[in-house]
């Protein structure tokens, strides 16, 4: 776009420019020389005129009689009304591509944020597990089992949180039109990898517990959690993969699906 106004503006103001002249040039005695009253005015002299009246310059030589006056008044306008026209469209050229700049950092920012806590959370859900594969379903009144139990719990509510945050992050971006602007594509296939991985440890937990254990950790609550993380976690990437043409994320988004869609069905607990 700035490089069609580019060759289109001064078309314009060149045209603008030969149609005044040609206007004068058609008006004989509407232009007078200053200092040679006898002389008529050929085109080459109403467009020098003209030249002289769009950019303000005015040297003397030349002045506009009768009617003439009103119509060189109008140019000297339109030659400062133009002029603003240029500053402004480059300085707006100039903003847009410091704007984008800035989004594509920030964008890129808040994805790779979310991708760093859904990597940390992964490493969480990893630890979490081997302690749970060696707690034992006797020592539930002890201390150390209640701990495990509340971490069970607050790492859900990571997980529905920061599903949370990325879901209203792909989905404002989108809707604002700038996420592809604003995103890189390698941020964009670190959060298939991320959501991936996360979920697969959350099923990697759920796996390696007996059912007892299962009813011990995995209550209606945090399943429930779990669930609607999962939800909010495939909405964000069917949204991003929705909004790729070229299908470049297909793959990724067909490898998080079978893991997500397992997580969305976590069955009750017998």
């Amino acid at each position: 776009m700035l490089r069609r106004g580019c060759v289109l503006m001064p078309l314009l103001y060149m045209a603008t420019v030969a149609a005044f002249a040609w206007w004068y040039s058609d008006h004989p005695g509407g232009l007078a020389c200053v200092y040679d009253p006898k002389r008529t005015a050929d085109f080459w002299d109403c467009l020098y005129f003209s030249i002289i009246t769009v950019t303000s310059v005015g040297y003397g030589d030349m002045r506009p009689t009768g009617g003439c006056r009103f119509v060189a008044g109008l140019e000297a306008v339109f030659g400062l009304v133009f002029l603003g026209v240029i500053i402004s469209q480059l300085v707006s050229a100039r903003s847009d591509r410091i704007l984008d700049r800035l989004y594509r950092r920030t964008g890129d920012t808040a994805i790779s944020n979310i991708v760093a806590e859904l990597r940390d959370l992964t490493k969480e859900y990893d630890e979490l597990r081997l302690k749970l594969g060696h707690a034992k379903i006797g020592l539930a009144t002890s201390r150390r089992m209640t701990s495990y139990v509340r971490s069970t719990h607050s790492i859900h509510d990571d997980l529905l949180q920061l599903s949370t945050e990325l879901l209203a992050h792909v989905d404002s971006s989108i809707e604002r039109g700038e996420f592809l602007e604003s995103v890189s594509r390698e941020s964009m296939a670190r959060v298939f990898d991320g959501v991936q991985g996360v979920l697969s440890s959350v099923l990697s937990i759920w796996d390696s517990l007996s059912q007892d254990k299962r009813a011990k950790y995995f209550k209606h609550l945090s399943r429930l959690r779990v669930r609607a993380a999962a939800n909010k976690l495939d909405h964000a990437c069917f949204s991003i993969l929705d909004c790729d043409a070229q299908g470049v994320w297909s793959a990724k988004y067909t490898d998080a699906s079978s893991v997500i869609s397992r997580c969305k069905g976590l069955p009750k607990i017998p």
